[in-house]
């Protein structure tokens, strides 16, 4: 038997001739394949192209599982509503009280216990994300058996999206996760829960591996490294996090592609084609929040052009729907925009937060070079002649948005604020302007309460919510695994705790 739901190519395998003598960095940078279908043949896999498929469908999984379709739990999206950077609530008609599988994690309020219609927003995330880890384990162990004249980065590829699948599942999800595994024949072996710390252990070893397994790709080492970094952070060891990320450059970003002449790896959540085989966009999931609850970021007001949300739709009063908000650096190429899963910019906060960490001033001149090289030119203000304007050149963070066909203006530098709190404030807003909707915010929120002492009411949106029973926000600040994961997995207890 074969693992269930893989995918290859409709027609013959033939196709993939030409894409087996392709180097391993062309096969790690591919677009998402197109036209994928259920094969019919359970032994189609069994041979050196038969692996690429399987290859192909982890990473079109793992975009789809993390930037791609919103009905079966995109990461980012869930991410965002359970953090600070989208709203639901407030799309919900004035009739239309009660809670959805979009509200109940936007509201923070979740039970395990609930309805199976109300637990499909998370569930999807748990069901996708579980399902990156199986399919990379078991074409892991299919590339080593029928693809051993592959390059070996294949294989550290697949590790890293591993690795990368189990850092979400530690960020979104409660402490107890059962790291099951899967064999190539279909075999698997159900796992107890895990904690947060144990999790996130288990995906540095899997990045440890990648790196092992990769001696050629420099995109795949450095996913690997960024993600390890990633995790280090998590855990709050930022100086192993900062060693494990200092050989990424700043240029480097591992990009999810999509596209929207196919659903294989879904049309990004943040774009709308208006087709009726497309994604659901973001427009009906959400809008970029603005202050959400009091406590929010300021993504829209702050005029900050990495966080630019223009108007997509405005209020409809005979509905009670509010108006609609859309992140422009998501929209640069329309339903075809990359998403950047890992970049050096990343890496290089994550350097800045471990020098704030141990009172090097370093940190701000890190976040400074990402806002602007530090020359400007002066110009006559137009509206007022006596008033000089001042245009920064653009910083090394511009790689965000020109690797993607975008553009973005300098950044005026920051100055040191002057406390602890509040250097940890602003570290923690340019992170979240930096890595805006790339799945990092949420587990942000967590980490101000589990590391830096906050609590979940100066952190997380509070106050009146405009949908479900309660008419306010709750104080989840983390998902329950799912009631399907209690019913089939003997071994499973439940969520050991609920806390950051």
């Amino acid at each position: 038997m074969k693992p269930r739901g893989t995918f290859v190519r409709s027609g013959s395998l033939v196709l993939l001739l030409s894409a087996a003598l392709l180097g391993c960095d062309d096969l790690i940078s591919t677009e998402p394949p197109t036209g994928l279908v259920q094969s019919p043949d359970p032994d189609a896999f069994d041979n050196e192209h038969g692996v690429l498929e399987l290859y192909r469908g982890v990473i079109a999984k793992f975009r789809e599982a993390t930037s791609g379709r919103v009905t079966n739990g995109g990461y980012i999206v869930m991410s965002g509503l359970l953090g600070d950077e989208l709203s639901a609530g407030k799309l919900n008609t004035p009739t239309s009280g009660a809670f959805t599988a979009t509200t109940v994690v936007d509201s923070r309020v979740m039970s395990s216990t609930d309805p199976a219609s109300l637990q499909a927003g998370y569930e999807g995330v748990w069901r996708n994300l579980h399902g990156v880890r199986t399919r990379a384990m078991t074409t892991i162990e299919a590339m080593r058996k029928f693809g051993p004249n592959h390059p070996q980065d294949l294989i550290g590829h697949m590790y890293a999206l591993w690795g990368m699948a189990e850092v979400m599942l530690a960020n979104f999800f409660c402490s107890g996760i059962p790291l099951s595994t899967m064999r190539y024949d279909g075999s698997f072996q159900y796992a107890p829960g895990s904690t947060t710390e144990e999790v996130y252990e288990h995906a540095i070893a899997m990045f440890d591996s990648a790196l092992v397994n990769t001696p050629d790709s420099v995109d795949v080492r450095n996913l690997a490294r960024v993600g390890k970094g990633w995790a280090l952070l998590n855990l709050g060891r930022f100086a192993e996090a900062a060693a494990a990320v200092a050989d990424v450059p700043t240029t480097f970003t591992y990009m999810n592609y999509h596209s929207t002449a196919t659903n294989a790896s879904g049309v990004p959540n943040f774009t709308s084609t208006g087709s009726a085989s497309a994604q659901h966009a973001i427009a009906d999931m959400g809008t970029v929040a603005d202050r959400e609850g009091g406590t929010g970021l300021p993504y829209r007001s702050s005029g900050d052009p990495r966080t630019h949300s223009p108007l997509v739709r405005g209020a409809v009063p005979t509905s009670g729907d509010a108006e609609v908000y859309k992140p422009a650096r998501w929209m640069v190429r329309g339903g075809d925009t990359p998403i950047i899963m890992a970049s050096g910019v990343e890496a290089r906060l994550i350097e800045a937060e471990a020098a704030l960490q141990s009172g090097d001033p370093r940190w701000l001149t890190i976040l400074n070079s990402l806002r602007t090289s530090g020359t400007f030119t002066t110009n006559p203000n137009p509206d007022n002649p006596a008033v000089e304007d001042t245009t920064w050149a653009p910083g090394e963070g511009a790689i965000l948005f020109t690797s993607i066909g975008g553009s973005l203006p300098g950044l005026p530098p920051l100055e040191d604020p002057g406390t602890d709190e509040a250097r940890v404030d602003l570290l923690f807003q340019e992170r979240a302007y930096w890595l805006f909707l790339t799945g990092r915010r949420h587990a942000d929120m967590r980490r101000l309460i589990r590391q830096y002492g906050r609590s979940q009411e100066t952190v997380f949106p509070q106050g009146a919510y405009p949908a479900g029973p309660l008419g306010a926000y709750g104080t989840d600040v983390n998902a329950p695994a799912p009631g399907v994961e209690l019913l089939y997995n003997p071994r499973y207890q439940g969520c050991f705790h609920r806390q950051a």
